[in-house]
C-alpha cells in the first residue's frame, strides 16, 4: 500500500500490485513478491510517473513483519555529490588558468630581456645608441649578460669615437692627432700635429721624441690608455695615448690646455686671496668680540643677559655694561649706521669713548651730550650712531635713561608692556651741542627690561612682512624663563619667521630682570 506519494489521491488507495495491473508493469509484481518474501534490495528503475531515473530500496521491518520500500530520484539523491563535482571542476579550471598565467609571466620575464637584447643588438648594428638594455635589472644570468652588453657597447662607442677622431681630414681637427707603431715610428699625423708641434718634427716615417717612448711602452703592455702633459714652446698640451693592441700601434690625441691651466691658476690665486680676506675678517670678528663684555654682570637682585648677531662677519651694533662703583651700573646699547668693517671700526672707537666719558660723569644726559660732540667733531660723511644709555642705581632700583635716536626700551610689568626712554633725540655725531632729555624710572621686583636694535624688528619673511614689535611683545608676555632663555625664544622666533632667509641687519638684544 502507498503510504506517502507526491500524488495525494494514490495514498492509501493503491498498492504495488494494483499499480502493476493498472500500468501493465509485470516487473512490479516481481518487486511486490520480493517485498512480501522479506527480501532486502536496492535497484535502479524508471520512475512510474515522471520517467526519471530513480533508486528503489526495500527491506523488512522485524517489529511488525511489514516490508518498507522507498523510491529516490537519482538527481535528488546525487544532488550534493553533483554539486561538489561541479565545484571541484571549477576549482581545477581556475587553478589551471592561474598556473597558465604564472607560466606566462615566468616565461615573459625570461624572454622579454632576451628580446630587449636582440633589439639592442639590431640597433647597435645599425649604428644607433640603444638605452633599452639599462631597463634590465634582473640578478640572474640574463642580467649579467645585459651588463656585459652595456660594457661592450661603451667600449665599441669609445673605439668608434677614437677611429672618428683619427680618421678626420687634416684640416678638420685643430688638435694634433698622430699614430705610432711599437717601434715609435710615426704612421700617421694630421695637419695640426705637423704644424702645431713643429719643434718635434711629427711626420710620417720619423721617430717620435724620446719623451713619448716610456708612455707608449706602458700603454701597449698594460693595454690601457695613458695620459701625458708636456710643454711645447710657450704652450701646454695634454696627450692621451690609446693603444690598439691587436694592430700593435697607438693613437695619440693631443689638446692645447694652455688657457685652461692659466684659468685654473688664476682661480687658485683668487681662492687664496678670498681665503686670506676671510681669515682677516674672522680675525676682525674676534677683535670686535673683544670689545664686547665677556659675560653679563653678576649682581644681587638682578639677572642680566645680552647677545649680538652681526649681519656680516663684523657689524655696527654694540652694547656694554660699565661698572661705576659699588652701587651704580652704566648700561648702553646702540647701532652704528651701515654694516661691515667700517661700521665695526666706528663702533670700536665709540665704545672706548663711552667708557671714558662714563667714568668722568655717569649722568646719562652728560654722557650722551659729550659723546655727540666728540663724534660730530670727527665724524665722516654719512657716519652716525643711535644709542640708549641707562644708569642703574643697583641698591634703590632706580633707573635713569637718555635716548639718542634709538628705540624706546620695553618693560614687562604685571602682565603688561610699558615703554620708557621714548624714542627721540638726535642720533650721535650729526649736530654738535644737541639737547637730550633724561627720564627717571623706579623699578619693581619682577620687572623685565628689554633693549634692542632695529635689526630685531625689521627682519622680513618671504611674503615681505616685518617681524615687528607686536611679535616681540607677545613673546615677552608669554615667556616665563630667565632673560637668557627669553632672548633665545626671540632669536628662534625670528629665524622661524624669516625661514632662514639671509640676515640684512645686525641684531642686538639686552635684557635684565629685577628680583
Amino acid at each position: 500500500t502507498l503510504v506517502t506519494h507526491p500524488r495525494k489521491n494514490l495514498i492509501m488507495n493503491q498498492n504495488i500490485f494494483s499499480l502493476a495491473d493498472k500500468l501493465s508493469k509485470p516487473g512490479l509484481h516481481k518487486l511486490g513478491q520480493s517485498m512480501i518474501n522479506g527480501e532486502t534490495n536496492l535497484i535502479s528503475k524508471k520512475h512510474l510517473f515522471t520517467g526519471e531515473e530513480a533508486w528503489l530500496f526495500h527491506a523488512p521491518l522485524p517489529s511488525n513483519g511489514w516490508s518498507l520500500g522507498v523510491v529516490f530520484p537519482k538527481e535528488e539523491l546525487l544532488a550534493g555529490i553533483n554539486k561538489l563535482q561541479m565545484e571541484l571542476r571549477a576549482f581545477a579550471a581556475g587553478g589551471m588558468v592561474l598556473l597558465l598565467l604564472a607560466i606566462w609571466f615566468i616565461a615573459r620575464s625570461i624572454t622579454r630581456p632576451l628580446g630587449i637584447l636582440s633589439n639592442a643588438t639590431e640597433q647597435m648594428a645599425m649604428g644607433k645608441t640603444c638605452d633599452l638594455v639599462s631597463k634590465i635589472d634582473s640578478k640572474d644570468e640574463v642580467g649579467r649578460l645585459a651588463k656585459s652588453f652595456c660594457a661592450m657597447e661603451r667600449e665599441i662607442n669609445k673605439h668608434i669615437q677614437q677611429i672618428e677622431d683619427i680618421s678626420k681630414l687634416p684640416g678638420e681637427n685643430p688638435n694634433p692627432i698622430f699614430r705610432a707603431g711599437a717601434t715609435r715610428e710615426v704612421l700617421y699625423a694630421n695637419k695640426a700635429a705637423v704644424t702645431v708641434l713643429k719643434d718635434w718634427d711629427i711626420k710620417v716615417g720619423n721617430s717620435l721624441p724620446v719623451i713619448f717612448h716610456e708612455s707608449i711602452e706602458t700603454a701597449l703592455s698594460l693595454k690601457k690608455n695613458q695620459k701625458l702633459e708636456l710643454d711645447h714652446g710657450d704652450k701646454l698640451f695634454t696627450f692621451e695615448l690609446m693603444p690598439v693592441v691587436e694592430s700593435a700601434y697607438i693613437n695619440i690625441y693631443g689638446r692645447d690646455i694652455t688657457k685652461t691651466r692659466k684659468a685654473e691658476k688664476q682661480l687658485e690665486k683668487m681662492t687664496l686671496e678670498r681665503n686670506r680676506i676671510e681669515s682677516e675678517v674672522k680675525l676682525a670678528t674676534l677683535v670686535q668680540e673683544g670689545f664686547l663684555p665677556e659675560s653679563p654682570p653678576n649682581l644681587p637682585k638682578y639677572e642680566f643677559s645680552a647677545n649680538t648677531v652681526p649681519a656680516k662677519f663684523v657689524g655696527g651694533d654694540f652694547y656694554d655694561f660699565i661698572e661705576l662703583g659699588s652701587n651704580q651700573l652704566g648700561i648702553v646699547l646702540g647701532d652704528v649706521s651701515g654694516k661691515g668693517v667700517s661700521a665695526a671700526l666706528y663702533m670700536a672707537r665709540l665704545m672706548s669713548d663711552i667708557r671714558y666719558v662714563s667714568l668722568i660723569n655717569p649722568d646719562p644726559v652728560q654722557v650722551i651730550s659729550q659723546l655727540n660732540n666728540i663724534l660730530a667733531s670727527r665724524s665722516r660723511k654719512g657716519m652716525f650712531a643711535t644709542a640708549s644709555y641707562l644708569l642703574l642705581d643697583v641698591e634703590n632700583r632706580k633707573l635713569k635713561i637718555c635716548n639718542a635716536g634709538h628705540h624706546a626700551l620695553m618693560i614687562r610689568r604685571e602682565g603688561k608692556i610699558l615703554e620708557a626712554g621714548k624714542a627721540g633725540g638726535i642720533p650721535l655725531g650729526i649736530v654738535e651741542n644737541s639737547n637730550y632729555i633724561e627720564e627717571d624710572l623706579s623699578l619693581l621686583p619682577g620687572d623685565l627690561v628689554f633693549l634692542y636694535s632695529d635689526g630685531a624688528v625689521e627682519p622680513v619673511n618671504p611674503q615681505m612682512e616685518q617681524f615687528g614689535m607686536e611679535r616681540i611683545q607677545s613673546i615677552l608676555l608669554k615667556s616665563e624663563g630667565t632673560p637668557e632663555e627669553t632672548l633665545k625664544e626671540i632669536s628662534d622666533a625670528i629665524q622661524h619667521f624669516t625661514q632662514d632667509a639671509p640676515q640684512f641687519d645686525d641684531m642686538t638684544f639686552l635684557m635684565f630682570k629685577v628680583h
